[in-house]
C-alpha cells in the first residue's frame, strides 16, 4: 500500500510538467504569413518559444524515462517468484530510476543555486535582450 502510494505520487510529480510542454499557446492564425528572416524579431520570438518548449519536453522525457524504468523494475521484482537474481535485478532497476530522479533534482538545485533565472521558464522577449545588449559598453 505504501509503495503504491509512493509510485502514484511520483507519477503525478513526474508527469505534471508534460501538460506544459504540449499546451496550446493560442497563437494559431488562419492567414498565411510570409516566412520570417533571421533578423526579424518575430523569428527570434519563435526561436525562444521553441527553446522553452524544448526545455519542458526534456524535463518531461526525463520524468517519463525514470517512471518507465521504475515500472519495469517493479514488474521484474514482482514476477521474480523464487529467483533471487531477478528480484535483485528488479530492485536495481527501481533504484536506478530513483537515482535518475535524484540526479535531475540535484542538477535543478545546482542551476538554481548558480542563478535562479536559469531554471525559470520565462525566457523573456527579444526586446529585453536587445535593450540589454545596447546598454553594454
Amino acid at each position: 500500500m505504501r509503495v503504491s502510494l509512493l509510485c502514484l505520487l511520483l507519477l503525478i510529480l513526474l508527469l505534471a510538467p508534460a501538460h506544459l510542454a504540449f499546451a496550446e499557446t493560442g497563437q494559431a492564425t488562419a492567414t498565411a504569413e510570409p516566412p520570417a528572416t533571421a533578423g526579424d524579431p518575430a523569428a527570434q520570438e519563435k526561436f525562444y518559444g521553441a527553446l522553452q518548449n524544448f526545455y519542458l519536453l526534456g524535463l518531461s522525457l526525463v520524468g517519463l524515462a525514470a517512471l518507465l524504468v521504475m515500472v519495469w523494475g517493479g514488474i521484474e521484482y514482482m514476477s521474480s517468484g523464487e529467483s533471487q537474481t531477478r528480484a535483485t535485478q528488479g530492485k536495481k532497476w527501481i533504484w536506478n530510476g530513483l537515482s535518475g530522479i535524484a540526479i535531475a533534482a540535484f542538477a535543478y538545485a545546482l542551476l538554481y543555486t548558480i542563478n535562479p533565472d536559469l531554471v525559470k521558464l520565462r525566457i523573456g522577449s527579444v526586446q529585453q535582450y536587445q535593450d540589454a545588449a545596447a546598454k553594454k559598453p
